[in-house]
């Protein structure tokens, strides 16, 4: 839990644990206690990695 904490910006375990609670709607203890989630399918994945446009400048 802490390594996750670490790699997504966080520096508190107890803010991270408060935001994810907040976000998730459940702590990270009870997210975990559900075990692995399905695999994302991959065209969404494919979505999600293809490079944005939004933020640029018309013509970029």
């Amino acid at each position: 839990m802490t390594d996750i904490c670490m790699d997504v910006g966080f520096s508190s375990l107890g803010t991270f644990s408060r935001v994810f609670r907040d976000i998730v709607g459940e702590p990270p203890s009870a997210y975990r206690r559900r075990g692995p989630l399905p695999p994302v399918p991959s065209c969404f994945a494919m979505a999600w990695l293809r490079p944005s446009s939004f933020g640029e400048a018309p013509g970029e």
